[in-house]
């Protein structure tokens, strides 16, 4: 079998457990999976374990939340807002979503707070380079082309016109 056929077989049983699998998709999986028994047995390890329950452990969620606190208040951060002697600071509702203490969404906000001043600071100084390097140009706005007594002068001006300047005579012209 082909890779275009198992990457196939995959495609259409990521769709099967995400329950977004029509009927004809689902038929054609199992069509698939009698030529491909190999495949039929891999995707059946991988539904075990989409369908087995979340194994939570508590204990090491706490200690990891505590140590985060604790470095962050060894970098000086104020943690006013958390209680760490709360019993859980993360549960887990029935439905296996995750309820967060407030001491948490407190650093999420501090985090992306922290982001968009970063941005704020770097967007201010690329547009305050970018207007010191145009103050440096010089702007002409005309320019002017003399000859001599007893000579001529072609130029070719940036339209590309074709100009002959006679002996003494000046031209001035817009450089737009």
């Amino acid at each position: 079998m082909d890779n275009a056929a198992i990457d196939r077989i995959w495609e259409l049983f990521s769709r099967k457990l995400s329950n977004e699998a029509t009927e004809v998709e689902l038929q054609e999986l199992q069509v698939l999976l009698r030529e491909q028994p190999n495949e039929a047995y891999s995707l059946e390890i991988m539904e075990d374990l989409w369908k087995a329950p979340i194994q939570e452990n508590k204990q090491y969620s706490e200690y990891k939340f505590k140590q985060l606190i604790q470095r962050m208040q060894g970098m000086g951060i104020e943690t006013s807002g958390f209680n760490l002697e709360e019993k859980h600071l993360i549960t887990v509702n029935q439905d296996n979503t995750y309820k967060i203490k407030r001491g948490f969404l407190i650093i999420k906000q501090l985090a992306i707070s922290i982001c968009l001043i970063g941005i704020l600071i770097a967007g201010y100084f690329l547009f305050e380079n970018n207007n010191s390097k145009k103050g440096h140009l010089p702007i002409e706005k005309s320019s002017e082309i003399a000859t001599k007594n007893g000579s001529k002068t072609t130029i070719t001006l940036p339209d590309g016109t074709k100009v002959w300047v006679n002996a003494g005579s000046k031209l001035t012209y817009e450089n737009s």
